[in-house]
């Protein structure tokens, strides 16, 4: 209201710049204009509640200092509501610029409570506190902002934390915000990735007849030298009769590949002649990055700014892609360089230990690496050819033992009945398609009454949680709670939220429409004001989650009402009103579809 009343130049009828000259004056008809005009300019702006209560002050004068004075005061309790706010918000599923925008409404908030003090001295001090103070402030704003960014942006957050000095939040917030584009930009086909970087090399032949072979029985039909693919080139190796998707450079050469080398053919007799792997990963301290020779590796990628990479041989290698490659759970290297004529994989020691939290121990024979807080060991490294060589399970072995598994639990059923044959043999299908099968083909017996308890097993997402045997002995004992939201379409009157209240003894529902979880604290007040009017009842346990608009210990405490929280991820301790969001959301959108209206009349 302020800065529009500075914009129309009328700013100093209400500060007292501007006084009501007397009646006899000439100006003074022009001073009641102004004044009428102000005034209602104000009472527009306010709510309607707060201009009943001022709608007979015919001063604007008056009316500006009375407002001011109820409430430019700061609010202690909105205060503590806000630095709760503000220290434990996240950005969960937030974009960065809605996460960024609703830290700064809550900062500004903050500020106009509290505002940075300034030097009032007659004489300019030379301690600069005010600086100081707002220095402060900054560093405050950078670790809240990147203390709630999501685990995916680990890797910039340590490098901005390692910088000296900090840079500001709103540099902070670009930097951050170039990272989720580059993580949001998808990844090019694997095609144009290779295309960049094709180069001839020797041709092989496999023991059969060229890159898969011409016989038609089976099992050797369909190869990699197989007639749909004749005259095609891959984009990885060069090759002719294949494509990327039976590539062996990329999936792997199968046992016993005999390599036929012509020409200048370089890149396998590097590969074969090296006394290391080219899938080994060498732990290395004087390395600057982490660096890969093939994409195999990755579990994702994406394009980056060409990095110029200096190689052992004193030669220089461009890398156009960055990734992240996982050897378990909990081991796993972020911002790795691909560098496909590069035949060793390296890992940069330094990096991992202080931006993933990693401890490595080195002795002459090996290195162990251990999570840092729980001290569990999820690496392990040898000492091969003087280099220190990550040793990693053997995926092969892995895929042996799968099959070895199949081909027993294929034998032990074979003695089973003739529909757990059929059921087993198509996959474990449903039941409906069994039906179709049958349909088809009579000789396949159908029995809809016989169950399979490996699809429950494999099939089934969760196990059922337990049925709750406790039930409220009367109205409004335990009432249940929970705020659905934001929708992405808010209503013609504004509301992206929907308070749901539930009775946990009759099941009646109440559903209060909110533009912000702000109105949480008011609408709750107001429910068991209600409560306590009509029905003379008093609410004695209200369950919710552990959201913080329902952190409200001294406004229980009032009323001496028990809050319940719902554990950690657990939103089936909370089901009554979990399950009625769904059906309230289920019917709005039947409604919707059936009438046909625009979404935002979803209320």
């Amino acid at each position: 209201m302020m800065k529009a009343l500075l914009s129309k130049n009328k700013f100093k009828f209400v500060d007292g710049s501007i006084q009501e000259p007397q009646k006899s004056d000439q100006l003074h008809d022009a001073w009641v204009r102004c004044n009428t005009m102000i005034l209602s300019w104000i009472t527009k702006f306010v709510s309607e509640q707060i201009a009943q209560s001022v709608i007979y002050i015919n001063n604007a004068q008056r009316l500006w200092e009375d407002l001011k004075e109820i409430f430019s005061k700061g609010d202690y309790f909105r205060f503590s509501d806000l630095l709760q706010e503000i220290h434990s918000i996240n950005q969960a599923d937030r974009t960065i610029s809605s996460y960024f925008t609703e830290l700064k409404i809550l900062w500004e908030e903050l500020e106009s409570l509290r505002p940075t003090p300034t030097c009032t001295c007659d004489v300019r001090c030379s301690c600069d506190l005010s600086t100081k103070v707002k220095d402060y402030k900054d560093i405050e704003y950078v670790i809240c902002f990147l203390k709630g960014l999501n685990d995916q942006y680990n890797t910039v957050k340590s490098q901005i934390l390692i910088m000296d000095p900090l840079p500001v939040i709103n540099k902070v917030f670009s930097l951050v915000l170039q990272q989720e584009r580059q993580q949001n930009t998808p990844n090019l086909a694997d095609s144009r990735i290779f295309s960049l970087n094709t180069q001839s090399g020797g041709n092989w032949r496999s023991p059969s007849n060229g890159r898969g072979g011409s016989s038609r029985g089976r099992g050797r039909t369909g190869g990699r030298g197989s007639f749909t693919n004749a005259g095609k080139v891959c984009t990885i190796c060069g090759k002719e009769n294949h494509t990327i998707d039976s590539c062996y450079f990329k999936h792997g050469f199968p046992p016993n590949f005999k390599f036929k080398n012509k020409g200048n053919s370089t890149s396998i007799n590097t590969i074969s002649s090296n006394p290391l792997e080219h899938t080994d990963w060498i732990l290395d301290t004087g390395a600057t990055d982490h660096v890969s020779n093939s994409l195999y590796f990755f579990t994702k990628y994406h394009p980056i700014d060409p990095v110029h990479v200096k190689l052992p041989n004193e030669n220089t290698s461009t890398a156009q892609f960055s990734g992240t490659i996982i050897f378990s759970e909990k081991f796993f290297l972020n911002d790795v360089l691909y560098i496909p004529n590069f035949h060793l994989n390296i890992i940069y020691v330094q990096r991992i230990a202080a931006s993933l939290d990693y401890e490595l121990i080195f002795n002459k024979n090996s290195c162990t690496i251990q999570d840092l807080t729980s001290k569990k060991m999820i690496g392990f490294a040898e000492v091969k050819n003087h280099l220190y060589i990550l040793q990693r399970p053997s995926k092969d072995n892995s895929i042996s033992a799968c099959k070895s598994n199949s081909v027993l639990n294929a034998q032990l059923k074979a003695t089973t009945s003739s529909f757990d044959l059929w059921h087993y043999r198509l996959g474990h299908p449903s039941h409906v398609v069994l039906q179709i099968v049958k349909s088809h083909f009579p000789y396949v017996t159908y029995n809809k009454n016989i169950t399979c308890d490996y699809c429950y097993f494999g099939k089934q997402a969760r196990l059922p949680f337990p049925t709750s045997t406790s039930k409220s002995l009367s109205f409004f004992d335990l009432v249940h709670m929970d705020i659905w939201g934001p929708l992405a379409i808010p209503t013609i009157h504004g509301h992206k939220y929907f308070l749901t209240i539930v009775d946990d003894y009759s099941r009646h529902t109440w559903i209060y429409f909110m533009k912000s979880k702000g109105e949480t604290r008011n609408l709750i007040q107001n429910f068991i004001s209600y409560v306590q009017t009509q029905f003379t009842k008093h609410i004695k346990v209200i369950r919710s989650d552990n959201g913080v608009e329902f952190a409200m210990d001294q406004l229980y405490a009032t009323y001496g009402i028990v809050h319940q929280t719902s554990c950690v991820e657990t939103p089936q301790q909370n089901s009554i009103v979990e399950r009625k969001h769904r059906r309230i959301r289920n019917i709005t959108r039947t409604l919707l579809f059936h009438s046909n209206v625009p979404k935002s009349f979803w209320c």
